[in-house]
């Protein structure tokens, strides 16, 4: 079967009872060695695959005989689910696709174990999902979901453990929660990286992210870095530093407004020749920023299309893990598919006579978390 794919499909006319016999011709050759399959459906109901030991020499004129006595049925189960849609911020419309974790599977007329799939609204608002009974007693208690609303499109996000426990076959159903219209906690950053320059964040592991001065700590924050050359007296020259997310998830054609929350920190890093870190201290301008390219990095001091604050002092912190700012409720308007949360980081000095030299104050973001509201 080499150049021809891996696999026969028969469909037959009428149905195939017991002790009926088919014939299958396939071109001659020799797969002894590798494993054979066969599995059968009515179209509608699923079996495990069958396999077969004596099957495999298929040289010119050989004839094997396969038995195709099938067993039960698999057993599945039917779950009703309801979606919480506090974190996203309206009603759930479309369920893009869930995916089950290792050790699950849908049901499926192919031999793939698929453990993605669509899954359309009930008229009721709910969603109906499928699975094979013999995997588990009850629904995986970690579901990674990819939703839909009337604003939102392809929201993506994770569940936590312990969401949704079913133990009928015939459950009337469970809720589990829909993910944050954008979340992010930098867990997944693989490494420790850090670039003056402005740039697409998609090599740190963050997609479409930009970062101008910028960097991350892995498994746990990124930074907007503003460098100070001089403070002294009259003499000024610093250089901003800015993160911005990729564009965000809404629906072509839709503006709507955003409650962003997120922690916030600031530490400093002394320079070869550097002096008096303690005599500024790092602020931050937050909003929105619209840009139609989805793939573009954005420049430190680019002008913001909507600002929420402006030069609000950061507080210094002592561990990455838990930044001392917790800001909630940031209300962002007029957003739209090209728009982008921005962060930009600068400082202030304490006095007009303080005096710091080669000192860099990194501003440190974590835990965004954002829904959307009225």
């Amino acid at each position: 079967m080499e150049g021809a794919g891996d696999a026969v499909t028969l469909r037959f006319a009428r149905p195939v009872g017991e002790g009926d016999s088919f014939w299958v011709f396939i071109a001659p050759g020799d797969m002894r060695g590798g494993e054979v399959l066969f599995t059968a459906s009515d179209g509608t109901e699923f079996t495990w695959p069958l396999s077969s030991g004596a099957f495999g020499d298929c040289t010119a004129g050989r004839i094997t005989p396969v038995n195709l006595t099938l067993p039960e049925i698999r057993p599945m189960k039917d779950y009703r689910i309801s979606i919480d849609a506090s974190q996203l911020g309206e009603p759930v419309s479309e369920i893009n696709a869930v995916e089950l974790p290792d050790g699950f599977c849908f049901p499926s007329l192919d031999l793939a174990l698929r453990r993605m799939e669509n899954l359309p609204a009930n008229s009721d608002g709910t969603f109906s999902m499928r699975v094979f009974e013999d995997m588990s007693a009850d629904f995986p208690p970690e579901v990674g979901l990819a939703v839909g609303s009337a604003n939102a499109a392809g929201v993506v996000g994770k569940l936590g453990t312990g969401q949704c426990l079913v133990s009928d076959v015939t459950a009337s159903g469970c809720t589990i929660k829909a993910p944050y219209f954008f979340f992010e906690n930098f867990a997944e950053v693989p490494a420790d990286n850090s670039s003056d320059g402005a740039m697409l964040l998609t090599p740190w592991g963050l997609p479409d992210w930009s970062g101008a001065r910028s960097g991350v700590q892995a498994n746990a924050c990124i930074m907007a870095n503003c460098h100070v050359s001089s403070h002294s007296g009259i003499s000024d020259s610093r250089s901003y530093g800015r993160v911005d997310t990729p564009c965000l998830p809404i629906r072509a054609g839709k503006t709507l407004a955003l409650s962003v929350s997120f922690d916030i920190g600031y530490d400093t890093v002394v320079g070869t020749m550097g002096s008096g870190a303690g005599n500024s201290w790092a602020i931050c301008t937050f909003g929105r920023t619209d840009i139609s390219q989805t793939s573009v990095a954005v420049a430190a001091d680019a002008a913001f299309s909507e600002t929420t604050f402006s030069g609000r002092a950061v507080t210094k912190l002592s561990d990455t893990n838990n930044l001392p700012d917790k800001l909630s409720n940031q209300r962002v308007s007029g957003c739209g598919p090209n728009s982008r949360l921005s962060w930009q980081a600068y400082t202030e000095k304490k006095s007009w006579s303080a005096t710091t030299t080669n000192v860099t104050y990194r501003c440190h973001l974590d835990n965004i978390r954002v829904t959307i509201v009225p």
